[in-house]
């Protein structure tokens, strides 16, 4: 791996070997497969209680030594202890859960219409989630080799035409 992009991990462990470029800020949604009964209606995260839960990030213990906390932040576990979980790092796998298991997937906002486009849509939450910062990870020992420094620049290079050109979805407080 060269570089990884995502939200930045709160609970990384001091001393892991990577570093974060921050880009931009996005809130999380929690999105299910077109046609779900929770779609059209104000929903409270205890909807979601037996639910299934679809992580495009590592769940479980044998990730627990790279975080000071264990678990991932982006899935609330102490609201959700019992929830059957399953991950993947492939999108479309993801998704292609979400709709086979009747469950939810987390996603930022940002990705609302790209989603849409694959079967999933956005929840109405009353309560959700806090805002995330997303950047890049390098790995430290690799940081200054020339094609991670090009990767990492492009990378930063189309985050920021993103970031001028993205709509206004997150109003000031």
């Amino acid at each position: 791996m060269l570089a990884s992009v995502g939200h930045r991990v709160p609970d990384l462990a001091p001393g892991i070997g990577a570093e974060f470029k921050g880009f931009f800020r996005v809130k999380d949604m929690c999105y299910v497969a077109k046609g779900h009964p929770l779609l059209g209606r104000k929903c409270t995260m205890e909807d979601l209680i037996d639910m299934y839960v679809v992580n495009s990030v590592p769940l479980g213990k044998e990730f627990s030594k790279i975080l000071t906390v264990s678990g991932v932040k982006n899935i609330p576990e102490e609201k959700f202890p019992e929830n059957p979980k399953y991950w993947s790092n492939s999108l479309v796998t993801c998704i292609d859960m979400v709709k086979r298991t009747g469950g939810f997937t987390v996603f930022p906002l940002d990705m609302a219409d790209s989603l849409d486009e694959l079967g999933l849509q956005p929840l109405d939450l009353d309560d959700g989630f806090d805002m995330e910062e997303v950047g890049v990870y390098v790995l430290t020992e690799r940081r200054n080799e020339p094609e991670v420094k090009d990767l990492v620049r492009r990378i930063s290079a189309s985050a920021e035409r993103y970031k001028a050109t993205r709509k206004d979805q997150y109003p000031s407080k």
